[in-house]
């Protein structure tokens, strides 16, 4: 057995491909080599001035499809019911640079391996009665100070543990420039404080999780578990909340998030404008930033969109259906570009799409290798699922790309 386990792992060395050890953000001139199939490609880092087109810059979910501008309408302001006036006129380019500061990390270009993420499954060599024996005492903090910390703390029975791995993943893994927030959801139909009905999620019951994943490999980088309400009325402003703590670590960086209309506010967007970090939120119609005349289905034909400007946010209202207006609102875009073939999807849209679907693909990846088990015990739930993400999602990410 041993002779066939090391025949095994030097064909598998034999069939890996030659990378060069890098570190996760592949940087330009970071190598002596002088071989051309190991050296960095010279135009991998672009520095892209104020002046150029925001093309170069904001090329994820932008370069798959030819782009257009729309006429430019008769100036007119669009007034929302929380008295912010909005204008159908394009900024001028002294404007746009702006927002072009907020873009200093997106201009580089990021680039690493391409190898396959698949990864080898061993079967466990421990038997059925032992794992249960392992399962049945297995804890996670001091249970005799566990009901003193949980009259302040309702995740106490799990939180040190929660606390040292996001710190480990904040020191080891630094992201790349796009990043979503977005909801997910732990099933779980035991005794527990705060379970939660979805109805857009496949397992309806459970424990809702909020995420934060990078867009390019599907990295998860913080995640903070919902406890339910900490006083008799509902929390105000949570999306805001959240969205901030979820952020907390990597603001002042450049980077640009995703997120959908739980957390788009426009006191959020020009928050972390203000804090150089980009943003793209779908809205609901019924916000108080939104002017009451974009919304009306009537008056826009179909596929037709209608940009709206306040400082440093453009808004576009975009007729995707007959009875449907989609908002969405972005401190990273300036520009009023629409699709050259139908149905003539913004520009915000298309990144959008191209950005939002991460922490679903995680989602869709734990289901592929799962290790959840069947258990009543709340904590045991939430560290399997952890399991999942950080052994079957973030470990392989770190060793392909180191």
């Amino acid at each position: 057995l041993v002779l066939l386990q090391s025949v095994v792992s030097w064909l598998h060395r034999r069939s890996r491909p030659d990378v060069s050890p890098r570190g996760l953000i592949w940087n330009q001139g970071d190598s002596d080599s002088s071989d051309d199939e190991t050296s960095e490609p010279a135009d991998l880092v672009e520095e892209v001035s104020d002046g150029e087109d925001d093309d170069m810059v904001f090329r994820k979910g932008e370069d798959e499809e030819p782009l257009e501008y729309v006429p430019h309408p008769d100036p007119q302001t669009y007034l929302a019911p929380d008295g912010t006036h909005w204008t159908n006129v394009v900024p001028p380019d002294g404007r746009r640079k702006e927002c072009m500061a907020c873009a200093k990390l997106q201009q580089r270009r990021f680039g690493g391996p391409t190898r396959s993420t698949k990864i080898n499954t061993f079967v466990a060599t421990m038997s059925r009665k032992r794992f249960w024996a392992l399962m049945r005492f297995l804890r996670y903090n001091d249970f005799e100070t566990r009901e003193e910390r949980r009259s302040t703390d309702k995740l106490a029975a799990i939180r040190e543990f929660l606390e040292k791995l996001l710190i480990n993943i904040y020191h080891i893994y630094e992201p790349s420039e796009y990043l979503v927030v977005d909801e997910m959801l732990i099933p779980f139909r035991g005794r527990c404080f705060c379970i939660v009905y979805m109805t857009s999620k496949p397992d309806r019951y459970g424990l809702k999780v909020w995420a934060l994943v990078v867009v390019r490999l599907n990295f998860v980088l913080n995640f903070q578990i919902y406890t339910g309400k900490e006083g008799p009325a509902p929390e105000v402003n949570q999306g805001f909340r959240v969205l901030m703590d979820m952020l907390n670590k990597f603001l002042n960086t450049g980077r640009g998030v995703t997120a959908d209309n739980v957390f788009g506010l426009k006191r959020a967007a020009e928050r972390l404008a203000e804090q150089n970090t980009s943003s793209v939120f779908t809205i609901r119609k019924q916000r108080r930033e939104v002017p009451k005349d974009v919304i009306q289905h009537a008056k826009f034909p179909l596929h037709s969109s209608l940009f709206l400007f306040h400082d440093n946010c453009m808004m576009v209202s975009y007729k995707a259906k007959p009875n449907k207006m989609v908002l969405v609102m972005s401190t990273q875009h300036r520009r009023p570009q629409v699709m050259v073939n139908p149905p003539k999807k913004p520009a915000i849209i298309l990144h959008y799409n191209s950005t939002k679907g991460g922490v679903d693909t995680v989602d869709q990846m734990i289901s592929h290798k799962f290790c959840q088990r069947k258990t009543n015990r709340w904590p045991v739930t939430i560290w399997l699922h952890l399991l999942n993400i950080v052994g079957g999602i973030n470990t392989p990410i770190m060793f392909l790309e180191m």
